[in-house]
């Protein structure tokens, strides 16, 4: 409460002014490519005022789910005076056409050939007692080729089935800077398209 007419009161308060830094735009803000392709990316990381002499670690984000890598040509930065460019490229992944059996009964024809064979070769064979040990020899051989021919499913003409890539949309990508002196973190963000 003032009672002498002159309401001025000197205060010292201690002033500390940190370093700090910035994550600039990432560009471009957007790329467009096909699954199994990669895109690159450029950015600086930038010091607010004379200086940033921290070091910072980079990482990226992307949603939604990527199946396919994100990478920068430098993951620890330190500004210092000016600032620092980094290049972040994103791979991603092609589906892949591989050969699978054909499941049983997707061609039931070679299984019934299978079991008509090993007849017609007996009746050739003729049924005088001079050819039975030949022929029960014979048959015990195409009946055993038989049961190995249907327990693997056939052949190796097989049917073709896609492994997933990287699944067409569009994504953001969220760079994160995360200096060793804090855990206040700066980002910026652009997106990919996938096609």
């Amino acid at each position: 409460q003032d009672t002498a007419g002159a309401p001025q009161v000197n205060l010292s308060i201690p002033l500390t002014i940190g370093q700090d830094y910035t994550i600039g735009t990432i560009s471009p803000a957007s790329r467009s490519v096909t699954a199994g392709g990669s895109a690159s990316y450029n950015f600086s990381v930038i010091p607010i005022g004379a200086s940033y002499n921290g070091s910072i670690q980079l990482k990226c984000f992307v949603a939604p789910v990527f199946l396919g890598n994100c990478g920068f040509d430098k993951t620890t930065v330190t500004p210092g005076t000016s600032s620092v460019n980094v290049v972040m490229t994103l791979t991603t992944i092609a589906g892949i056409a591989s050969a699978q059996p054909p499941r049983p009964g997707s061609a039931p024809w070679l299984y019934a050939l299978w079991l008509v064979i090993p007849g017609i070769i007996l009746q050739r064979l003729g049924s005088n007692s001079t050819h039975r040990r030949k022929r029960m020899a014979i048959s015990g051989l195409l009946l055993g080729l038989a049961a190995s021919g249907v327990s693997c499913g056939g052949g190796s003409n097989g049917s073709g089935q896609r492994q997933q890539g990287t699944s067409p949309g569009t994504y953001t990508i969220t760079v994160v800077g995360t200096p060793a002196s804090s855990s206040q973190p700066n980002g910026s963000a652009t997106s990919l398209i996938v096609n």
